[in-house]
């Protein structure tokens, strides 16, 4: 019974053991299909690094620390929050619009009345802009606090 088969099996699997990956390398056919990959392996095991490559690795590693690598997580956000914006306005007029019974209007007889009537709405539009612009006030100073402590770093 030929051994190869089961073996290369276990080897393709991940569940070989050392020795039998080294019985694998040894014995193989010039023939088999396999047979290009194990001498490849031998090859790689050949390999050597250059001298003096580590050294230069870590010298380009420490001239490239002052880089600053923008990760993409916070470009994320700022769509999502964007997204979260929309979705939010959306809702709210959708849901306006239930509640605003569609044909009735206000009309006022008198001059004054209508006056005071929109002076209130304009107030109560104002107020509302004003508590909107509020938050985003919070996030611009959030924003720049997370600036000041990545320049820190």
């Amino acid at each position: 019974m030929d051994w190869r088969p089961t073996v290369l099996k276990k080897y393709w699997e991940g569940e070989s053991s050392l020795a039998e990956e080294g019985e694998l390398r040894s014995h193989t056919d010039p023939d088999d299909e396999d047979a290009a990959y194990f001498k490849q392996l031998r090859d790689f095991d050949q390999l050597k690094l250059p001298a003096g490559f580590t050294e230069e690795l870590m010298a380009e590693l420490e001239k490239s620390e002052g880089t600053r690598v923008r990760p993409l997580v916070r470009k994320l956000w700022k769509y999502a929050a964007a997204a979260v914006l929309f979705l939010g306005v959306g809702l709210t007029v959708f849901r306006q619009a239930e509640m605003v019974p569609v044909g009735k209007t206000i009309v006022y007889d008198d001059p004054a009345e209508a006056l005071e009537f929109t002076k209130q709405t304009l107030l109560l539009f104002s107020t509302k802009m004003n508590e909107g612009m509020s938050y985003t006030y919070s996030l611009q100073e959030f924003d720049g606090t997370i600036e000041k402590v990545r320049n820190n770093k």
